[in-house]
């Protein structure tokens, strides 16, 4: 079933949509929320939430990319899982790019947050295949930096060395750009 099939069904409040949306990306998006809460439970509770959030704003949403929109709402809630989980405690993976990335009280608004996304997504439009590939799978998929490894073919030290000088990178074009 095509996308628009499934958004068709939200459209028309019938429940298959949720069941469609699910057989057709439950399993990437529980192993998103998983890698970012760390725990399968809350990765379930997570994929439950998203397809409330789907029920409930669409329509009048009607997402461009779906699954790009599914994996958004999953990661948001996601992340908020976590802070709420360690509080105090920092996610290893979100906190190595706090030294590239403005914090909240350096960000104006939303449209300014919306202008930090634009950034990031220009600099990931700036590097090759395999390191947006890294970058990606890291960054906002959270996977381990042996599984990113491992995909891409590299050492583990390789992949580490990666991320260091692509946060370096993304530390100076932030800044040429005005963050």
């Amino acid at each position: 079933m095509t996308d628009a099939e499934i958004l068709d069904l939200f459209f028309a409040r019938d429940e298959q949509a949720i069941a469609k949306t699910d057989e057709k990306y439950g399993k990437g998006l529980l192993h998103l929320s998983t890698n970012i809460t760390g725990s399968a439970l809350d990765g379930e509770e997570c994929l439950n939430d998203t397809y409330a959030v789907a029920w409930n704003r669409i329509p009048p949403l009607r997402p461009l990319r779906y699954y790009a929109w599914l994996c958004r709402v999953i990661r948001n809630l996601s992340v908020t899982v976590l802070e709420a989980k360690t509080a105090k405690k920092r996610n290893a993976i979100i906190g190595e790019l706090d030294e590239c990335i403005p914090s909240g009280s350096e960000i104006d608004g939303e449209i300014r947050s919306q202008e930090l996304g634009a950034c990031i997504d220009s600099f990931i439009r700036t590097l090759g295949a395999d390191h947006a590939r890294a970058f990606v799978m890291r960054y906002f998929y959270s996977e381990p930096i042996g599984a990113v490894a491992a995909t891409l073919g590299w050492s583990e030290g390789k992949t580490k060395t990666v991320f260091f000088r692509l946060r370096a990178r993304l530390k100076d074009y932030l800044s040429q750009n005005g963050f």
